[in-house]
């Protein structure tokens, strides 16, 4: 069993600039922050005579024998860019509701991607997570998402994040020592 907690995200300023759209021509650049809230993906490979393939507990429950039967838009497409053909049962849990405009999706999406990726035993950078959330999640049809949330979701703490022309993305920790403490 691996259980992933994935804090959710606060921008502060340059918001729209991690859009693909955006940031494929002007480069791109935010400044955010992690908080104390957090989403928990806990995965497990079922053993044994299982009922059902796919077990996917989230707001409602899901019971699939088929990836295309999943109706969990991020939770099917990590599972068919994995390729998992084994039993297995996700299951989420959150500090807060979905819609609060704190990244809760893309949090999700990292949580699930760490999760999967420690099960089949691969190491996975902290870029290289936020980079494959990131592509599951805008592969999926309808949604326009920008890279700061799955960035910081992975990276967690107070960064600049730079989204250049080219797809890299830079990530420059930012300090706290210099902010004064007034009493």
């Amino acid at each position: 069993m691996i259980i992933s907690k994935t804090p959710f995200r606060i921008s502060l300023a340059g918001g729209g600039t991690d859009l693909p759209s955006y940031y494929k021509i002007h480069n791109g650049a935010v400044i955010n922050f992690s908080i104390d809230k957090y989403i928990y993906v806990v995965v497990k490979r079922q053993l044994g005579v299982v009922e059902y393939k796919y077990r996917i507990n989230w707001s409602t429950v899901e019971f699939c024998n088929s990836i295309n039967e999943i109706n969990h838009p991020i939770v099917k497409k990590t599972l068919q860019y994995f390729n998992i053909d084994f039993p297995i049962q996700i299951s989420t849990f959150s500090d807060v509701p979905a819609y609060t405009g704190l990244g809760s999706s893309s949090s999700l999406a990292v949580g699930l991607v760490y999760c999967i990726s420690k099960l089949l035993n691969k190491n996975y950078s902290k870029n290289k997570i936020a980079s494959l959330a990131f592509d599951i999640e805008s592969s999926i049809k309808n949604r326009i998402v920008g890279k700061q949330d799955h960035y910081c979701a992975s990276f967690g703490g107070i960064n600049r994040f730079d989204f250049l022309k080219n797809e890299r993305v830079k990530v420059k920790e930012i300090s706290t020592s210099n902010i004064l403490e007034i009493n």
